[in-house]
Protein backbone atom coordinates (compact mmCIF):
# COMPACT_ATOMS: atom_id res chain seq x y z
CA UNK A 1 0.00 0.00 0.00
CA UNK A 2 1.12 3.34 -0.63
CA UNK A 3 -0.49 6.17 1.65
CA UNK A 4 -0.59 9.77 2.72
CA UNK A 5 1.68 10.56 5.56
CA UNK A 6 -0.23 13.39 8.03
CA UNK A 7 2.01 16.36 7.02
CA UNK A 8 3.07 17.20 10.80
CA UNK A 9 4.56 14.26 11.80
CA UNK A 10 8.74 13.82 12.45
CA UNK A 11 9.35 11.86 9.75
CA UNK A 12 9.02 12.38 5.98
CA UNK A 13 8.12 8.77 5.60
CA UNK A 14 7.71 5.58 6.76
CA UNK A 15 7.84 1.91 5.72
CA UNK A 16 5.92 -0.69 7.97
CA UNK A 17 6.30 -4.44 7.26
CA UNK A 18 3.72 -6.96 9.33
CA UNK A 19 3.48 -10.34 8.96
CA UNK A 20 0.58 -12.21 7.51
CA UNK A 21 0.02 -15.88 7.79
CA UNK A 22 -1.86 -17.72 5.68
CA UNK A 23 -3.28 -21.30 6.43
CA UNK A 24 -5.05 -23.37 3.66
CA UNK A 25 -5.45 -26.65 3.26
CA UNK A 26 -3.59 -28.70 0.48
CA UNK A 27 -5.62 -31.89 -1.04
CA UNK A 28 -4.11 -34.87 1.56
CA UNK A 29 -5.79 -32.44 4.13
CA UNK A 30 -2.71 -31.01 6.08
CA UNK A 31 -2.00 -28.02 6.70
CA UNK A 32 -0.22 -25.49 4.88
CA UNK A 33 1.06 -22.41 6.63
CA UNK A 34 2.44 -19.49 4.54
CA UNK A 35 3.85 -15.75 5.70
CA UNK A 36 3.56 -13.48 3.57
CA UNK A 37 4.36 -9.60 4.51
CA UNK A 38 1.82 -6.91 4.05
CA UNK A 39 3.86 -3.49 3.54
CA UNK A 40 2.45 0.08 3.75
CA UNK A 41 4.68 2.83 2.67
CA UNK A 42 3.74 6.28 3.79
CA UNK A 43 4.78 9.44 2.44
CA UNK A 44 4.34 13.31 3.79
CA UNK A 45 2.48 14.60 0.46
CA UNK A 46 2.39 18.09 1.88
CA UNK A 47 4.40 21.07 2.84
CA UNK A 48 4.58 21.34 7.07
CA UNK A 49 4.54 25.20 6.45
CA UNK A 50 1.61 24.80 3.84
CA UNK A 51 -0.22 22.21 3.75
CA UNK A 52 -2.04 23.40 0.74
CA UNK A 53 1.12 22.61 -1.24
CA UNK A 54 2.88 19.18 -1.95
CA UNK A 55 6.54 18.84 -1.16
CA UNK A 56 8.68 19.22 -4.76
CA UNK A 57 9.01 16.24 -7.03
CA UNK A 58 13.06 15.58 -5.20
CA UNK A 59 11.37 15.60 -2.22
CA UNK A 60 8.69 12.93 -3.24
CA UNK A 61 11.38 10.73 -5.07
CA UNK A 62 14.00 10.87 -2.76
CA UNK A 63 11.96 9.76 -0.18
CA UNK A 64 9.78 7.48 -1.96
CA UNK A 65 13.17 5.65 -2.78
CA UNK A 66 14.08 5.62 0.15
CA UNK A 67 11.17 3.65 1.79
CA UNK A 68 11.72 1.40 -1.18
CA UNK A 69 15.05 0.14 -0.01
CA UNK A 70 13.32 -0.65 3.29
CA UNK A 71 12.11 -3.20 1.74
CA UNK A 72 14.91 -4.97 1.68
CA UNK A 73 16.63 -3.50 4.16
CA UNK A 74 14.73 -2.29 7.51
CA UNK A 75 17.88 -0.50 8.91
CA UNK A 76 20.00 2.28 7.85
CA UNK A 77 23.49 0.10 7.86
CA UNK A 78 25.85 -0.15 5.02
CA UNK A 79 24.27 -2.55 2.95
CA UNK A 80 21.13 0.28 3.04
CA UNK A 81 23.54 2.68 1.69
CA UNK A 82 24.61 0.39 -0.79
CA UNK A 83 20.77 -0.95 -2.37
CA UNK A 84 19.65 2.89 -2.16
CA UNK A 85 22.46 4.09 -4.07
CA UNK A 86 21.81 1.42 -7.04
CA UNK A 87 17.85 1.99 -6.34
CA UNK A 88 18.94 5.73 -7.25
CA UNK A 89 21.17 4.43 -10.23
CA UNK A 90 17.86 2.75 -11.97
CA UNK A 91 16.10 5.92 -11.05
CA UNK A 92 18.29 8.02 -13.02
CA UNK A 93 19.64 5.65 -15.87
CA UNK A 94 15.88 5.36 -17.24
CA UNK A 95 15.14 9.21 -16.37
CA UNK A 96 12.77 8.76 -13.44
CA UNK A 97 15.25 11.08 -11.23
CA UNK A 98 17.44 13.51 -12.47
CA UNK A 99 20.09 14.57 -10.27
CA UNK A 100 20.91 18.16 -10.14
CA UNK A 101 17.14 19.06 -11.42
CA UNK A 102 15.88 17.49 -8.32
CA UNK A 103 16.25 18.87 -5.45
CA UNK A 104 15.18 17.83 -1.63
CA UNK A 105 13.46 20.57 0.75
CA UNK A 106 14.03 17.85 3.48
CA UNK A 107 17.72 16.61 3.31
CA UNK A 108 18.89 13.51 4.82
CA UNK A 109 20.80 13.47 7.97
CA UNK A 110 23.27 11.48 6.80
CA UNK A 111 26.53 12.86 4.39
CA UNK A 112 26.13 9.36 2.46
CA UNK A 113 22.58 9.62 1.56
CA UNK A 114 23.08 13.46 0.53
CA UNK A 115 25.79 11.96 -1.57
CA UNK A 116 23.36 9.36 -3.54
CA UNK A 117 20.49 11.80 -3.98
CA UNK A 118 23.44 14.65 -5.45
CA UNK A 119 24.70 12.00 -7.69
CA UNK A 120 21.75 10.11 -8.78
CA UNK A 121 23.34 6.62 -7.26
CA UNK A 122 26.35 7.01 -9.56
CA UNK A 123 28.83 6.27 -6.29
CA UNK A 124 30.97 2.91 -6.26
CA UNK A 125 30.77 0.83 -3.65
CA UNK A 126 34.35 1.41 -2.28
CA UNK A 127 33.78 5.33 -2.26
CA UNK A 128 30.19 4.98 -0.11
CA UNK A 129 32.12 2.63 2.10
CA UNK A 130 34.31 5.36 2.54
CA UNK A 131 32.10 8.18 3.16
CA UNK A 132 30.06 5.56 5.42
Amino acid sequence: FLAEYHCQEKKAGVTAKAPLILRKKAADGTEIVETRHLVTIRLMMRRRDDPDQLQPMGTLLGVLLHELAHLRHMNHGVNFAIFLNQIFGYATKIGVFRPGKHVSTIPSPWSWERAIFDRGGSIEEDELWAIF
